[in-house]
């Protein structure tokens, strides 16, 4: 007896598909795609932060590692040239060993002050570095003085000397308009830019010329010969009126 054919295809009915199921597993997908997501962003901020908090306190501990004082001398901050691989402290000439001997460095501190801030010339003063005050000329031994001016970093110019020789200021004879430089102090850094260079006569005291609305840094050594002063002026790299300074000054040369 034949059989007849049964057919092997079914229908497909849209309401046996777990509907439920897909949008769970859709929902649950979605959650954890911005879990991730936002788990990376939440890591990538704190990486940064905890990188930029990192280096704040490799830059402060950096900063800490001057020393207070060298051969008796306070150590007052350091002048650091990149461009030459140059670096030395700058030191005050009031020797904290012995403050009760510092009455002659004063007096010529303050006879510098007054001619300076008078804006005349005076055949007692000059920028002398070879032969200042006895102190002066040992704080030289050991690296650059501060010459005039209030405090480092901070508004009015502040001049440093330094002998002309391989371990200190014949470094300037290298340096041109548009240089950098920095000074580091233990609670602040500095970057300068070259705006003059220039030469003068040792009673010349036009270069120490205090100025209150700009922070500048001068610095000074003698020419060979000692005929004269080499002087270096800088402006902070962020005063407003540096780039129009040193397009006034790109020009100048040592005459």
């Amino acid at each position: 007896m034949s059989r007849g054919k049964h057919s092997s295809k079914q229908s497909f009915k849209f309401n046996t598909i777990p509907y439920t199921k897909i949008f769970s597993i859709i929902v649950v997908t979605l959650v954890v795609l911005f879990l991730f997501i936002g788990g990376r962003k939440i890591y990538t901020s704190f990486s940064a932060g905890k990188n930029s908090y990192t280096d704040n306190q490799l830059e402060e501990s950096n900063v800490e590692e001057i020393p207070k004082e060298l051969h008796g001398y306070k150590i007052l901050g350091e002048l650091i040239i990149e461009k030459n691989n140059f670096s030395q402290y700058i030191l005050d000439t009031q020797n904290i060993e012995s403050k009760s001997n510092s009455s002659s460095e004063n007096q010529v501190s303050n006879e510098t002050n007054s001619a300076v801030d008078e804006n005349q010339n005076n055949e007692n003063i000059s920028i002398d570095i070879d032969n200042n005050s006895s102190k002066m000329a040992d704080a030289l031994k050991y690296g650059l003085v501060k010459l005039y001016g209030e405090k480092i970093n901070q508004k009015g110019n502040f001049s440093i000397i330094g002998h002309n020789d391989d371990k200190n200021f014949s470094i300037l004879n290298e340096l041109e308009v548009g240089d950098k430089f920095s000074i580091k102090t233990l609670d602040s850094c500095k970057k300068y830019i070259i705006t003059e260079i220039y030469n003068i006569d040792p009673t010349d005291l036009k270069a120490l010329m205090p100025k209150d609305d700009v922070i500048e840094v001068t610095l000074i050594t003698c020419t060979y010969g000692s005929n004269q002063r080499l002087v270096v002026k800088a402006l902070e790299e962020n005063e407003d009126q540096l780039s129009k300074d040193i397009t006034k000054n790109s020009n100048n040369s040592i005459q």
